[in-house]
């Protein structure tokens, strides 16, 4: 019996399995450009990953430095305070030597001094402190002229509560001023520099100036 050429060609296309899809083209290629497209998926996928790592690691450095450079600046924030405070505490406590023209000035704590004033020969100076405290006040008085020299001076006087001490010269001598140091606060005792002008058994007062 003669076979049929259409009828065994079916068969052996039935029997072999496909090579190819409906557009033409292979299995083959076909699985390659998947497997292609499941890396690059794949990379994709990864690169995803490690970005969203990276901004973590960043965000967490960059908390962590700002955390850091906030308690630097609190550091010298309180260095400069401390530092202030020493400055005032300097300036407290500094001696004032160089402030007076003669040597003996303390502190400004403990000395006071007057603004100079003119005695001519007709009239003179007089140093004055009174103790407005409730005990006695120990005071050393000087009067000092315009070049530095003591003209005259008390040491330690004692001055009872309530009552008053003048240091005088017997004539005028040009330009002076007084100076009241003590080691009590200053705000026991109130002084002055005043010129007096003798007058028929009176005292004319021509000028003051307050010790401070």
């Amino acid at each position: 019996m003669t076979e049929n050429p259409k009828l065994a060609r079916c068969a052996l296309a039935r029997a072999r399995p496909l090579a190819t899809t409906s557009s033409g083209e292979s299995w083959q290629d076909f699985a390659t450009a998947f497997n292609r497209l499941l890396t690059a998926f794949e990379l994709w996928v990864r690169t995803r990953v490690e970005w969203q790592r990276d901004v973590c690691v960043s965000t967490f450095l960059f908390r962590t430095t700002l955390k850091d450079e906030e308690k630097k600046m609190f550091r010298i924030g309180k260095s400069l305070v401390t530092l202030s405070l020493l400055g005032v505490i300097t300036i407290a406590l500094a001696p004032t030597a160089g402030k007076a023209s003669t040597a003996g000035d303390i502190s400004y704590l403990n000395v006071l001094n007057t603004s100079p004033l003119w005695a001519d020969s007709a009239s003179y100076h007089a140093c004055n402190v009174v103790n407005v405290s409730t005990s006695t006040v120990s005071v050393s008085i000087e009067l000092i002229e315009a070049g530095g020299g003591v003209i005259n001076s008390v040491t330690n006087a004692a001055i009872a509560a309530g009552t008053s001490y003048e240091l005088l010269e017997a004539s005028g001598n040009g330009f002076a001023r007084c100076r009241f140091t003590l080691q009590d606060n200053p705000a026991v005792i109130r002084a002055n520099l005043t010129i007096f002008r003798p007058v028929s058994g009176t005292f004319q007062t021509y000028a003051t100036s307050e010790a401070r």
